[in-house]
């Protein structure tokens, strides 16, 4: 067992010092201008004056934009300097440059590769960097055949200046486009309260109710079902007619008693701006408000209740802290504000029961990048 143990660390140890001599001899665009210490083989011999190969590294990682998370491949253009040699009698100013533009033209390919990576175009990492190292490959050939494999200096300088001006245009990092489907879901968890105004102040003190909620999208128009549970007091004594052993009777919930909730709304909205931080989202919804409680007559045990359909309208507001973006998947966690006025049918022969309501939940919502046709 020991033996084995110490076969896997020193496998272990070697991968991991095999892994650190291949990055110590990778040399980069952005470690600075080229020179000729980084070049190793010297005195090499080929029919070719000196050889450099760009090569595009990339590492799949989190990257931060504000509240968004990005998981994408990162580019990084380079060379391995192991794999690199120069005749030393060609040793040049204009042997050096040449090669440094064929770095240059190397990093202006990567960052177009970085930004179609980060575009959502829907095509998959691997497509795109195979597409962007041929390019690559191919603007290097044609600049190297039209410069004569860098003899012809009018040629490298106009490459010069037009690469210096791409590499200034373009940004080696750019924030992700979010291209995504139209359909999405999320869920919301929460707390609500309600204040009753007009008779149906008189009737109940405000209301308090622990909130779940579910919501569907398309484009920008949101359905969303919501459901409260909870319990309020009643102000008053309210006279009730409730079904006792199969009879009609009168009863009455006391003043000061306390009675259960539960409220279900199946709501509409739009969104009318959906920004990185906020959305904000105007609602309208119809549901059943209603209310119970748990009554004792002798030794029997019987449930009250009172109900009524529920019309409402309001506003939604997602205040987003995370956003997560990745090739497969795109969510956001928030924070929900709702704040709603309700209008109930509780009681017959009763007006209308009036309320104003707030709720704050935390909200999760998904989303999928559209994917390439």
């Amino acid at each position: 067992m020991k033996n084995i143990f110490t076969i896997i660390l020193l496998a272990l140890a070697a991968s991991v010092s095999y892994a650190q001599g291949i990055n110590e001899s990778i040399r980069y665009w952005d470690e600075g201008k080229l020179t000729w210490d980084d070049f190793e083989k010297r005195n090499f011999e080929g029919v070719e004056e000196c050889y450099l190969d760009p090569i595009y590294h990339t590492r799949y990682q989190t990257q931060k934009y504000g509240n968004l998370s990005y998981m994408s491949h990162t580019v990084r253009t380079g060379f391995d300097k192991s794999d690199t040699w120069v005749r030393t009698e060609y040793i040049s100013d204009r042997l050096l440059r040449y090669n440094q533009l064929i770095l240059d033209i190397a990093e202006a390919n990567a960052r177009e590769m970085q930004a179609e990576l980060n575009s959502s175009s829907g095509y998959s990492p691997s497509y795109i960097f195979e597409h962007y190292v041929r390019k690559g490959k191919n603007l290097v050939d044609k600049m190297s055949e039209e410069s004569k494999w860098g003899d012809d200096m009018t040629v490298i300088e106009r490459y010069e200046r037009e690469y210096a001006q791409k590499l200034q245009e373009t940004p080696a990092d750019t924030i992700p486009q979010i291209k995504l489907k139209n359909w999405g879901c999320g869920y919301q968890i929460g707390y609500s309260t309600g204040i009753f105004t007009g008779i149906g102040k008189e009737l109940f003190k405000p209301h308090h109710n622990m909130t779940l909620g579910f919501t569907a999208s398309y484009k920008r128009s949101h359905l969303i079902l919501d459901m409260e549970l909870g319990s309020c007091q009643t102000r008053t004594d309210l006279p009730l007619m409730a079904e006792i052993s199969g009879e009609e009777r009168e009863i009455v919930w006391a003043a000061g008693s306390g009675v259960g909730r539960m409220d279900i709304d199946l709501d509409y909205g739009y969104a009318v701006y959906d920004g990185s931080i906020l959305k904000a989202c105007p609602f309208v919804g119809v549901g059943m408000n209603m209310f119970n409680k748990e009554m004792n007559d002798g030794d029997k045990t019987f449930t009250a209740s009172i109900s009524g359909l529920n019309l409402l309208a309001g506003l939604n507001m997602n205040w987003k802290f995370k956003r997560v973006l990745s090739n497969m998947t795109y969510n956001e966690s928030a924070v929900r504000t709702k704040i709603y006025a309700a209008r109930t049918n509780l009681i017959k022969g009763v007006a209308p029961v009036w309320s104003v309501n707030i709720g704050i939940a935390f909200d999760f919502y998904g989303r999928s990048p559209q994917t390439a046709e």
